[in-house]
């Protein structure tokens, strides 16, 4: 039952490390990994060890690994062999020095899929189990049943044209819904896309069996990105604020991903505004101030007698960055409220940065003037555009996939040391 525990704490992770323990602790090799097991096979803790290491630098003579690991060269011996016998894990690739072979993950090792399928559009990124890139997807499609369709075809298609690299392994999916396994959430919270919830969407994806996919928040992934191989890399408390369509955040808060009792930490469009003696809030009236569409009904409700409507806000962006007065007043503007937002979740949270995302908060104009909003209140918060932009969901996605079949192969999720897989 610790597998069906964990997956409704949101807590896969501590499957594998719980499972490694006790293979340690027992000498067993073969305990079961639990529901979704798949194909991958039950490794020593030493060859473990080996093939994290080998993931980690990229490949290894035999006589590299005893002094890194600090283990006898029979042991070594050992689990190499036992390695090569699931020759789908690690294989020997050419010779260094002199002829020594040099031991390095498989090519058929097994893939992992990061799927951010949106209200209008999809992106998929699969990375082999070191982390490198094998193939990128995007569409668009304006009717959110027709994209959940296309997404099906697009995993097929993914699963056709990366056979020759093993077993899809994992699977993280982005919805841009709040989400908690263990919690049925209804109302606006409730049903994803095309009124379907995310069992319902994850039922239409043509998934390998015994491959459970982790369902994930869009935002909480693109934190995920960013902190782990972005521009908030190696720092443990970091809000994302994605502004475009619509607004949200992600957080990560002494270094783990925050979800909240039903999965909506975050949902800052929810926040009560306007407020104040003459105002009354009224439901997502904060993200129709702050989202793209609002601004810009705003920005022209307020234009000059006989100025033409600006149609979109990218086009009203570019007047600003050629140099037009009017327009960057209204960029000046927009980053100083999205900066009073920020200051808001620098007060409940204190991160040491808070990124700006999404279609409209990456822009670097926007950037400047919520950095200086921000700076008069908290200079000693960071404020940062996004490094991944448009790719960062299916990034931090493909991440937590990546770090999913890992833990559940090797005990736990590996770091590449010679740069940076992503």
């Amino acid at each position: 039952g610790l597998a069906q525990r964990a997956h409704a704490l949101n807590q896969q992770a501590a499957v594998a490390e719980v499972t490694a323990f006790l293979r340690q602790r027992t000498g067993e090799t073969t305990l079961p990994d639990g529901e979704g097991s798949g194909p991958s096979p039950a490794l020593s803790v030493t060859a473990q060890l080996l093939a994290i290491e080998l993931i980690a630098l990229g490949g290894a003579t035999q006589s590299d690994l005893p002094a890194r690991l600090g283990l006898a060269k029979s042991t070594v011996s050992t689990g190499l062999q036992e390695l090569q016998r699931h020759s789908s894990i690690v294989a020997t690739a050419g010779a260094r020095g002199r002829g020594a072979s040099v031991y390095q993950l498989a090519r058929q090792a097994g893939w992992v899929l990061g799927a951010d399928i949106g209200n209008s559009q999809a992106l998929f990124i699969a990375r082999s189990l070191d982390g490198r890139q094998l193939a990128l997807r995007q569409f668009t499609n304006g009717a959110s049943a027709q994209l959940i369709i296309a997404a099906a075809d697009a995993i097929a298609a993914l699963r056709q044209e990366l056979s020759a690299f093993g077993p899809l392994l994992a699977v993280t999916v982005a919805l841009p819904k709040p989400v908690r396994p263990d919690v049925p959430l209804s109302g606006r919270d409730g049903p994803s896309q095309a009124g379907l919830s995310p069992d319902a969407i994850l039922a239409r994806l043509p998934l390998p069996d015994g491959v459970h996919p982790l369902v994930e928040n869009n935002v909480n992934c693109a934190v995920v990105a960013e902190v782990n191989h972005g521009i908030g890399r190696g720092l443990q408390d970091v809000a994302f604020l994605q502004i475009g369509e619509r607004i949200g955040c992600g957080i990560i808060a002494g270094g783990a991903l925050i979800h909240g009792a039903r999965g909506c930490a975050g949902e800052i469009a929810d926040l009560p505004f306007p407020w104040s003696e003459r105002e009354k809030p009224g439901e997502l009236l904060l993200e129709q101030h702050l989202a793209q569409r609002g601004f810009l009904d705003s920005f022209n409700a307020q234009r000059p007698p006989g100025a033409p409507a600006v149609r979109s806000l990218e086009a009203l962006l570019e007047r600003a960055a050629r140099g037009e007065p009017v327009a960057q007043q209204a960029a000046q503007h927009y980053g100083e409220q999205i900066g009073f937002l920020a200051l808001g979740l620098v007060a409940i949270l204190d991160p040491a940065m808070i990124i700006l995302g999404g279609s409209v908060g990456s822009n670097r104009l926007i950037v400047a003037a919520a950095r200086r909003t921000v700076a008069a209140i908290s200079p000693y918060t960071t404020v940062a555009a996004s490094q991944f932009g448009h790719l960062a969901t299916a990034e931090g996605a493909a991440q937590l996939a990546l770090e999913a079949a890992q833990r559940k192969l090797l005990g736990k999720a590996v770091r590449p040391r010679q740069g940076d897989a992503v």
